[in-house]
């Protein structure tokens, strides 16, 4: 998903891209595009919600067009928020780039790696510690603002090392309905369609994210279950995984969700296109193309883990135990 909504708003920001830049002037926007409690109107450590998920087609970060937040895995908060800056060529961002880490050097950040990450020490600006992150995207900036904190404790849940001690709890998201047939035809429905797609498309990949994420935390609940019930440890559970990923079923899953993935993403490109030239009727056709690919592949997510959540209970069955 987070590919998807990458190229979503790559190309929304290259349709307004500038035709020129104030190198000094963007260095300093960028450098100071993140602080030690966040960045792009999103705090460190805000719990997901619809509002959050929602926000990022919030326009109060322009120039910046934020991305959806990264969350801590089982905990679900906001640790990594960030936002693409296009700049009128790509010359002109590697030179961006390169003065605002100069000017994060002059702030008490200290270069993490060789990738142009700076960290700030914990305590520096009142935050627990915060890197950003600067990344060349063709034309554009990724600027990425992480909470290292949150970030460890994102891996600790990762790998296992938080027990999960309650069952978790579903995102309640909204999304919106299908676009109706011959959205495109009138000028008037197409205009409108155009103007929500963003909003639209944005809060339909946070469902997926949000589903996905709560099907998986869900799984390793199920085998801390059996755990807890003393009929499985963490030999049995690591087998039972890499039993049911590599089943030809689960296999062939994978390999749909695989496969659907290029074609939704030449078709943001296209979308990309009629934007940038400003074809109304193209970028409606591309978006709704773009909207049914992406409800596809949400539907067949369902089934994946519907798939995952029956071999929990089969596993269950066949030790005679039973799974709240």
């Amino acid at each position: 998903m987070r590919i998807i909504i990458a190229a979503l708003f790559i190309a929304l920001a290259a349709a307004v891209a500038p035709a020129r830049a104030d190198v000094a002037g963007e260095a300093a926007r960028v450098a100071g595009a993140c602080s030690a409690t966040g960045g792009f109107g999103y705090r460190f450590g805000e719990p997901e919600s619809q509002e959050v998920l929602t926000r990022v087609t919030d326009q109060t970060a322009a120039p910046f067009h934020p991305w959806k937040p990264e969350f801590t895995h089982s905990s679900r908060l906001v640790r990594t928020v960030d936002a693409v800056i296009m700049m009128p060529d790509a010359p002109t961002a590697i030179v961006v780039i390169a003065e605002a880490g100069k000017l994060l050097l002059t702030r008490g950040y200290k270069p993490a790696d060789g990738n142009d990450n700076y960290a700030l020490a914990p305590g520096a600006d009142g935050g627990p510690g915060s890197q950003v992150g600067l990344l060349q995207m063709g034309d554009g900036i990724l600027v990425e603002c992480s909470d290292l904190a949150l970030g460890a404790r994102h891996r600790d849940e990762v790998l296992g090392k938080v027990v999960v001690t309650a069952r978790p709890t579903p995102l309640s998201i909204n999304i919106p309905p299908p676009p109706v047939p011959d959205v495109c035809g009138a000028a008037a429905s197409r205009e409108a369609y155009n103007t929500a797609f963003m909003g639209r498309m944005t809060l339909i990949m946070a469902y997926g994210d949000s589903s996905a994420s709560y099907a998986e935390r869900l799984a390793r609940w199920r085998g801390q279950q059996l755990k807890d019930k003393g009929v499985w440890d963490a030999g049995d559970e690591r087998v039972f995984r890499n039993r049911a990923l590599h089943s030809p079923t689960y296999l062939q899953m994978a390999e749909r969700s695989t496969q659907a993935l290029m074609p939704i993403l030449k078709a943001l490109e296209t979308y990309g296109e009629a934007q940038e030239g400003h074809d109304a009727l193209g970028e409606c056709n591309a978006a709704v193309t773009v909207d049914g690919m992406v409800r596809r592949m949400l539907a067949d997510q369902t089934v994946t883990w519907t798939y995952v959540e029956g071999l929990y209970q089969a596993e269950a069955t066949r030790l005679k135990v039973a799974l709240d």
